[in-house]
């Protein structure tokens, strides 16, 4: 079951500077990474009020999965394999397999309006 909103993410041309005009505005680093792929440097910024969003700035801008990571919303499952199972049911496309990543295994699936979701699982 989807257990909470994570966050959103959305792609910068340089990520040092939009880290540093997103700290202008009281957003903290949470962490940086570097994603081996698609290449790019990664941030997760949050306020005070714990309204977090991640930060991509791609190396290989030219990679296959660019396309759904670059704008999207991500969500927490209890499960991951049955919500993505489900998802797929209401027809959604799975776009990216689950894979392991940094800190949770995810996976993405596209709706029917070409809108990307990212489902993860600690």
């Amino acid at each position: 079951m989807i257990t909470k909103f994570l966050h959103t993410a959305f792609t910068v041309n340089d990520l040092d500077a939009a880290i540093a005009q997103y700290a202008s505005l009281g957003f903290k680093l949470q962490k940086q990474f570097e994603k081996p792929e698609p290449h790019a440097m990664v941030a997760h910024v949050a306020n005070a009020e714990g309204i977090t969003f991640e930060i991509w700035q791609f190396i290989d801008s030219q990679h296959p999965q660019v396309e759904f990571i670059k704008r999207h919303i991500a969500f927490e499952s209890d499960n991951l394999e049955v919500d993505l199972t489900k998802y797929k049911e209401l027809g959604f496309e799975e776009v990216i397999p689950i894979t392991q990543g940094v800190s949770m295994r995810y996976a993405f699936v596209r709706d029917q309006s070409g809108n990307c979701i990212e489902i993860g699982q600690r």
